[in-house]
């Protein structure tokens, strides 16, 4: 009973910093990832479909006007991301247009709750409690969870999945455990690719410890992987429809050759597979094969150690599950495995790498796993070291306080998010409240923050920026649409200089008092 109402507090406070901003303020977009979400989803609960016509980019021919965060494939602008999150994402419109923003605490409560079934399944109460209680209360659950993203979505359903083959272990009989577990596994894959890697892993683990009683399961093992299949299946079929290829998507798909295979209905030839496998190799693994050791090195300090400070104590918890023999070595090892793989690649190579060691850092949403499994081991060795009682508990508070000094640190903690959120939220708003239907936002910082008007998209033009655009802007001009410039001059990587450029041409720049970054442009 005590180890209930403690997971049922640590579920209650979660909740809350894992709503914080939908609580205390205007939540809204601040990565791209998370306009696509949004975007989609909604065209999905409204119109029931996961793609979005854009007649500027036929009628133009760019793929400039495309949403933050989509594909644009030629035709339609297409999800960019794992299709799973679309359809939760979704689900959440239920609840009004800020209903999204409540779907990953959802999943964010789930995860805990399955860490608290697998630890206690493989362990025991106390270790279970302790590894669900930090969880719930650790500082990239809970940041990341304040977002729409499909990371935490993903390890949830792993988890559950992960749980129900346990429980298969328990009782080779009950076949609802063979199919809720392939069900939640599928599910997993479908809201994080890197998943099907993650459930190949767990599934060798599971035909380890049965192999003696396999041949009698097979029946039973098929309801784990049907789901699987289907999963993967439909992903490869989304595809072929939005990519022209089932292993071509949004990282490996280049615009002009999707569009060609989109748009006709000849097959895909033999030779598309061995290009989309290449491109897949070539964007995700070619790092792996040659590392950087230095980058490494940087990336492991700023997104692993400085955020778990006390990793390095997980060490002896490892141990002493690699001593405990049984289910529980072989099932951790199944995670564990692909874990440090997935660690290593991430840390390791292709992302963004920003030089800074902060909780918004874009590594940390990738990481849910990483540091559930250092919480865990952790825990285990909170529970077979043999320090005193006060100096366990003195490393729990350290532990605890530093997610806390993460989350509300006056760099970029909650608070700061919550603020950031509204005033992008706001320029949304001022936008849509003082343009008409007709209006044209020509801007790259500002692109994932704007839906309520199309947005000419400059980050998406490669070569000659500064030409296209004021092609297209005049072009836009003399269709009589209305032009506002939303263009940051302290953001250096994406600015431009539109006044520099526009005495070339008949376009004149009015200034707005209210938001000094936003110009009406006008003829």
């Amino acid at each position: 009973m005590k180890n209930k109402i403690i997971l049922i507090a640590i579920l209650l406070i979660s909740f809350f910093l894992c709503n914080y901003i939908n609580i205390f303020g205007t939540n809204w977009f601040k990565h791209p990832d998370e306009t696509g979400y949004y975007v989609l989803a909604k065209e999905l609960y409204v119109n029931h479909r996961l793609f979005i016509e854009i007649p500027l980019n036929t009628s133009l021919q760019t793929n400039s006007f495309t949403p933050a965060g989509l594909f644009y494939n030629g035709k339609f602008a297409v999800p960019s991301m794992a299709y799973g999150m679309y359809f939760f994402t979704a689900l959440g419109f239920w609840l009004g247009n800020n209903g999204p923003f409540f779907i990953p605490p959802i999943f964010a409560l789930i995860s805990i709750v399955a860490t608290y079934l697998i630890v206690n399944k493989l362990f025991d109460k106390n270790t279970a409690i302790l590894s669900a209680s930090l969880w719930g209360l650790s500082a990239p659950l809970i940041y990341w969870s304040n977002s729409i993203f499909g990371n935490i979505a993903g390890l949830s359903f792993y988890l559950l999945g992960v749980y129900f083959l346990i429980k298969i272990i328990d009782d080779l009989k009950i076949k609802s455990n063979y199919l809720y577990s392939g069900i939640f596994l599928a599910l997993s894959i479908f809201t994080r690719y890197e998943y099907l890697f993650f459930v190949f892993c767990i599934l060798l683990a599971f035909i380890h410890l049965t192999k003696n009683n396999f041949p009698k399961l097979l029946t039973n093992f098929v309801l784990i992987i049907l789901p699987i299949i289907i999963s993967c299946l439909f992903v490869l079929k989304l595809n072929s429809i939005y990519f022209g290829s089932p292993l071509s998507f949004s990282y490996t798909a280049p615009t002009s050759e999707v569009s060609n295979n989109v748009t006709s209905n000849s097959p895909v030839g033999l030779n598309k597979y061995f290009v989309s496998v290449k491109r897949i190799y070539d964007r995700f693994f070619t790092q792996d094969l040659n590392p950087n050791i230095t980058r490494l090195n940087n990336n492991f300090s700023r997104y692993v150690a400085n955020i778990f400070f006390l990793s390095v104590l997980s060490i002896v918890g490892l141990v002493s599950v690699i001593f405990k023999g049984g289910k529980t070595r072989v099932f951790f090892i199944g995670i564990l495995v692909p874990t440090l793989l997935w660690t290593y690649d991430t840390l390791g190579g292709y992302h963004w790498g920003e030089d800074f060691s902060s909780i918004s850092g874009v590594y940390v949403r990738y990481f849910p796993i990483t540091y559930l499994l250092l919480i865990i081991l952790f825990s285990l060795f909170i529970f077979k070291s043999h320090l005193n009682r006060f100096l366990k508990i003195l490393l729990i508070i350290m532990v605890v306080s530093q997610n806390f000094l993460l989350l509300f640190n006056k760099i970029d903690g909650l608070n700061v998010l919550l603020t950031e959120k509204k005033s992008y939220y706001e320029v949304n708003k001022y936008i849509e409240n003082n343009s008409n239907k007709k209006t044209i936002v020509v801007s790259n910082l500002y692109n994932k923050y704007i839906i309520s008007r199309t947005v000419l998209n400059y980050s998406l033009i490669n070569e000659n920026k500064s030409e296209v655009i004021l092609s297209i802007t005049e072009d836009l001009l003399r269709d009589n649409y209305r032009i506002l410039l939303a263009e940051d001059i302290t953001h250096k990587a994406t600015y431009i200089n539109f006044k520099e450029m526009l005495p070339t041409s008949n376009i004149k720049i009015i200034e707005n008092k209210k938001y000094p970054d936003i110009y009406e442009l006008i003829r």
